[in-house]
């Protein structure tokens, strides 16, 4: 009788740990809406969202001009309103809110990346001069990407850089050139060198911080 009580005791405790720990990586979609309806702005919502990690709350900034379909309806979605979110990324579902906007100076720019790893100087030297030289005599970015890219990324574009996006050996020089620009950098932490164009000059874009945590039906 005592090890049938003390096995009885044992389901119950475990029992208690599963739905536990379920109630702490979610919550209820009633549950997390009516905890967003009451956050008011971008430092509560900043409070939330690291007092609940394991609901994956996260605060995401998204510009206005954002086209994908995975935030479609965050930038349609109107200020301090509380909305359903499915992210097709993840395959998550998320309660959200748009806490605030806010302005921030952009810009855009191309890379073609040069592994130092792989190359020897002199042979790098000659790959600069000549996608440099290419480049202005009017062969374009995006063909010279193909041709002598290193890197893992397959893109090359990068758009709506803000300050303190890139490595800072890179930053500021991408932001202070002008548009149509052509320059090398090299990134000691990378061991590598970048062509970087400039493709569009800074400008002011606004952008939507959103709050979002996931929840369970």
């Amino acid at each position: 009788m005592n090890n049938y009580r003390m096995f009885k005791i044992q389901i119950i405790i475990l029992l208690c740990l599963v739905f536990g720990i379920k109630e702490c990586f979610s919550q209820t979609k009633k549950q997390i809406t009516s905890d967003l309806i009451n956050i008011e702005n971008i430092v509560e919502a900043k409070t939330y969202s690291k007092l609940h990690p394991t609901w994956l709350a996260n605060i995401y900034t998204i510009s206005e001009l954002d086209t994908s379909k995975r935030f479609h309806d965050i930038t349609k979605a109107p200020l301090m309103e509380t909305f359903y979110w499915h992210d097709i990324k993840t395959n998550i579902n998320f309660m959200a809110k748009v806490i605030d906007t806010i302005t921030q100076h952009v810009w855009d720019a191309r890379f073609i990346y040069l592994d130092k790893n792989k190359l020897e100087a002199s042979k790098i030297d000659s790959f600069i001069d000549v996608i440099t030289d290419s480049y202005k005599n009017g062969e374009s970015f995006q063909s010279l990407f193909a041709k002598y890219h290193m890197g893992p990324d397959p893109i090359s574009k990068l758009e709506l850089i803000k300050e303190g996006d890139l490595l800072p050996e890179l930053d500021l020089k991408t932001k202070e050139a002008n548009q149509g620009d052509i320059f090398t950098a090299y990134l000691p932490t990378l061991n590598c060198y970048l062509i970087v164009l400039k493709t569009v000059d800074e400008r002011p874009i606004r952008f939507k911080r959103v709050l979002v945590t996931k929840f369970v039906d």
